[in-house]
């Protein structure tokens, strides 16, 4: 679960990851491999987990239903999507954007940093703004 990139590395990020998710999922559908049925409670309490903990917290594992820490639960997506980010040429991208993301933090993190000092959206604004033009 994403939410809006305040930085075009973190948009390209995801877009690979998009393709690599939608490529995964059609090679398993063309070979009959059959969709994990997941309760709809469950991905309710994932989205909600996500967006409330981010990448600093625990997610929910859709296999087991568990909390799990946030960067195992995406290295295991890395494993599940190593094929097809292997033939799209995403798979050093994907990794350095993890490693960037783990080392300098999310747009969430930032905006929270932004907002502290003052307790100010307006400076939230200037600062996606400034790194928005500035890319």
């Amino acid at each position: 679960m994403a939410d809006v990139c305040t930085d075009v590395e973190d948009a390209v990020l995801i877009a690979a990851l998009a393709r690599a998710l939608v490529d995964t999922a059609s090679a398993d559908w063309v070979s009959g491999k059959p969709t994990p049925a997941i309760r709809t409670a469950l991905l309710r309490a994932a989205s909600w987990r996500a967006a409330r903990s981010g990448l600093s917290g625990e997610l929910i594992d859709p296999r087991s239903g568990a909390p799990v820490p946030a960067w195992t639960l995406l290295e295991d997506l890395l494993q599940l999507l190593a094929a097809a980010l292997e033939r799209s040429g995403d798979e050093g991208l994907v990794r350095g954007g993890f490693t960037r993301l783990r080392e300098h933090g999310t747009g969430a993190d930032r905006q929270r940093v932004a907002f502290g000092p003052r307790q100010s959206l307006e400076d939230v604004v200037s600062d996606t703004s400034r790194r928005t033009l500035s890319s």
